[in-house]
């Protein structure tokens, strides 16, 4: 997830703490939505672990990867942290 300072400026917004509802990434869609701003959705295209509905693009979960070139562990700070770990290790080794 990429996001300019004049793109958050724009949102009028300054917490972003979750809220029950949805994380920082859902948030920031909201607001964009809401305010008219430009955004755009790199679609999962693997994922290890399917946990969530992605605003009717299918699923994301633990371990998913955006559009074959972003890897998201998700939950590292619930103990999920050996994904990410295992992952850059495979990677690392693969090269």
């Amino acid at each position: 997830m990429g996001l300019n300072l004049e793109c958050y400026r724009d949102m009028n917004y300054s917490n972003l703490d979750e809220n029950g509802e949805d994380d920082v990434a859902g948030i920031l869609t909201r607001l964009c939505k809401k305010n008219n701003l430009p955004y755009k959705y790199w679609v999962p295209t693997d994922m290890e672990i399917p946990k969530w509905n992605l605003f009717g693009l299918g699923k994301f979960g633990l371990g998913t990867i955006y559009n074959g070139l972003v890897y998201h562990a998700f939950q590292v700070r619930d103990g999920n942290h050996h994904r990410f770990i295992n992952k850059c290790k495979k990677i690392l080794k693969s090269n």
